[in-house]
């Protein structure tokens, strides 16, 4: 049984991830549309992950994304500081790939910072409080 993970992908063939739950690597290896392109090292048709919260389901996978490219993830400032300040997942992953973190717009839809393709994104807040994890340390 997986983990809840959701691929999105664009006219282009670019694929976008909605969390990176813990069985990543064995999602991605039964969806070959996600496997690496040929012809070049650290290829992925994967641009970006959407992270929903900083729930551990929802972020243990990206540490097995650690060995390609550069990675945009898409999260709220409460997302990104919960993690970083709790996990400290932006330190991790620069020393592997690196991340970029990117913050979705509140308001209006917005075209995804990645390229051309016809997504648009936006956060919708919704009810809850942090992690378990986290405990009084997230905000």
């Amino acid at each position: 049984m997986t983990q809840s993970c959701v691929a999105i992908g664009d006219e282009r063939g670019a694929w976008f991830l909605v969390n990176a739950s813990p069985d990543l690597s064995s999602q991605i290896f039964n969806f070959p549309d996600l496997h690496p392109r040929p012809g070049e090292s650290r290829n992925s048709p994967i641009l970006g992950v959407f992270l929903t919260n900083a729930d551990l389901d929802h972020v243990l996978g990206l540490f097995s994304l650690r060995e390609g490219a550069r990675l945009n993830v898409h999260a709220t400032k409460a997302v990104r500081r919960t993690l970083d300040e709790n996990l400290g997942l932006t330190s991790i992953m620069d020393s592997f790939c690196g991340m970029d973190w990117h913050e979705p717009p509140l308001a209006d839809l917005a075209p995804l910072p990645e390229g051309e393709g016809s997504l648009m994104y936006r956060a919708v807040g919704l009810p809850g409080g942090p992690p378990v994890f986290a405990g009084d340390n997230s905000p």
